[in-house]
């Protein structure tokens, strides 16, 4: 061959992009703080009260929702006509 084959180009991307927790973190770990921040640890727990409270209610809510349907079926129950095999028609319309 005349000409020698080339080889396809390398993609060398290296993303940049600013992460202000992460850059915190290696601050605190250049000056000797300790990596654990307590007020994290005692807002997760106001989170999980607050969840739970939220989850009752919404179950106490679907509750009484199913009791107010479960009364107005048995005030009112639905009268299904059945239909006999008499009542059909065998011709049918064709077009």
């Amino acid at each position: 061959m005349l000409f020698p084959a080339r080889s396809p180009r390398k993609f060398e991307y290296k993303p940049r992009y600013y992460d202000p927790e992460k850059e915190e973190q290696e601050a605190a770990e250049e000056k000797g703080e300790p990596r654990i921040k307590f007020r994290h640890l005692r807002r997760r727990g106001a989170v999980k009260k607050s969840s739970m409270r939220r989850s009752l209610l919404m179950l106490i809510l679907v509750f009484f929702a199913l009791w107010y349907l479960y009364d107005l079926a048995r005030e009112a129950p639905i009268e299904v006509e059945s239909i006999q095999l008499e009542d059909v028609s065998p011709e049918a319309k064709q077009p």
